[in-house]
């Protein structure tokens, strides 16, 4: 067996392990109603998705995010499918691979992607500041009081501090930090795909006002970002290590099978 073959052959077994992981997680996950449709998603599986596109790349990790997804809407349904959240899950697994290739070409990406989403994530936040003095959320209005808006402002200031930091500190060790490109994945992710397309899916499924489902996205984001963030950076150097263990593995067996032929 060639070594291009066998490489393929070692993907796609981790691909498929990867997307079991990612539908067992999916059935860790519970809906957050609001205004009485379960609208927010709180899920981990992020965390084998972003793992598994950082290790085989953004092809496989867009294979990994779509089949966990729809294996899970298939066999544990709920309600109607929709195609708009399988595409969701595609592009979850798209991103990090990108982020992950593109940051390895060129060390301006991190920056200017990180600059963007700062720049759009405070314009959506003041619209919707402006816009929304209450929400209601699994039944519960909850009254967007400044003190409150000032404080979620400022935790958002300093994920950017802490992002921008990690973007600074990439640079002076000159290599590139697992944090970092989970960072910006994941908010990539989460604004992008989960604050915007899927918002949209929502307003379209639920009638819910647009920018609402935007700015509640913005909210979780809060709780979401950190904790995926720091589990992604702490599992993803022990699955680098185990791969590259059963590479080795695999290595040597394929010299043992030439010495026997011998």
């Amino acid at each position: 067996m060639n070594k291009v073959l066998r490489n393929e052959i070692y993907k796609i077994a981790l691909c498929s392990l990867f997307t079991v992981l990612t539908f067992a997680a999916g059935r860790l996950s519970f809906y957050i109603p609001v205004a009485g449709f379960p609208a927010f998603k709180f899920s981990l599986t992020a965390i084998p998705i972003v793992i598994g596109s950082f290790l085989l790349g953004p092809i496989y990790g867009g294979i990994i995010g779509g089949l966990g997804d729809l294996i899970g809407a298939l066999l544990f349904p709920v309600g109607a499918y929709f195609f708009g959240f399988t595409f969701d899950a595609i592009l979850l697994g798209v991103i990090p691979g990108l982020v992950m290739y593109l940051s390895k070409k060129s060390k301006y990406f991190s920056p200017i992607i990180l600059s963007v989403l700062f720049i759009l994530t405070f314009s959506l936040l003041a619209y919707f500041f402006v816009s929304y003095n209450t929400i209601t959320i699994s039944k519960k209005e909850i009254y967007l009081s400044i003190p409150l808006k000032v404080i979620v402002i400022c935790i958002y200031l300093a994920l950017f501090g802490i992002g921008f930091f990690a973007i600074w500190y990439n640079y002076r060790k000159n290599k590139n930090i697992v944090f970092l490109n989970a960072f910006v994945s994941l908010f990539a992710n989460e604004l992008i795909v989960s604050g915007l397309i899927a918002s949209l899916w929502k307003t379209m499924l639920y009638s819910l006002p647009y920018f609402l489902n935007v700015g509640i996205a913005l909210l979780y984001m809060l709780i979401n970002i950190p904790l995926k963030t720091i589990a992604v950076s702490l599992i993803y150097p022990t699955v680098i290590e185990i791969t590259s263990i059963n590479r080795k593995s695999l290595a040597l067996s394929k010299i043992s099978d030439k010495g026997l032929k011998n």
